[in-house]
């Protein structure tokens, strides 16, 4: 059994509604990191705030981490460090583009990566991340009317996405 060391919200799916939302397709830029070719593409569209589908995708620098067991207790999970792949590509991957704490765009990912050293799988650090030659491709769904936003989560003990109404630019 799961349990947080926080008070449990009786609220457990935060959600939000848009009237409307886009649908669309974007290859990402060659030798950017994960991060700076995603809100390049994003931002330029005037999206602030989107669902992810990554799709393959070649990487000259991949970084991943892993969410175990935090050791002390403090959370249900702790990252690693940052764990140096090399050379590969993205079987798969989900991600979110959402503001940080300090307002700026963050991304947070999931993927499958493969290497020739064997599949892999984790959050992959967008910050180190470098695109290849044949950059993902990326499915983008967002919406009007609300964010996802970084805030502290009192149950998890930990900062998680989660969708907010307001919107600083409105």
């Amino acid at each position: 059994v799961l349990k947080h060391p926080g008070p449990v919200n009786p609220v457990r799916i935060q959600a939000e509604h848009s009237a409307c939302g886009r649908h669309f397709r974007v290859v990402l830029a060659r030798g950017a990191s994960l991060h700076q070719a995603i809100v390049d593409a994003l931002l330029g569209c005037a999206v602030r705030s989107a669902s992810l589908t990554i799709l393959g995708g070649e990487f000259r620098e991949i970084f991943y981490c892993t969410a175990p067991p935090d050791p002390t207790g403090n959370a249900v999970i702790a990252y690693t460090d940052p764990i140096a792949l090399g050379v590969g590509e993205f079987v798969f991957g989900n991600a979110f583009l959402a503001r940080g704490s300090d307002a700026r765009p963050l991304i947070h990912c999931h993927a499958v990566l493969c290497t020739t050293a064997g599949v892999f799988g984790g959050h992959v650090m967008p910050h180190l991340s470098i695109t290849g030659d044949n950059p993902p491709s990326v499915l983008v769904t967002c919406w009007d009317g609300f964010d996802l936003k970084l805030r502290f989560d009192p149950e998890t003990n930990i900062p998680l996405i989660q969708p907010c109404r307001e919107r600083p630019d409105a």
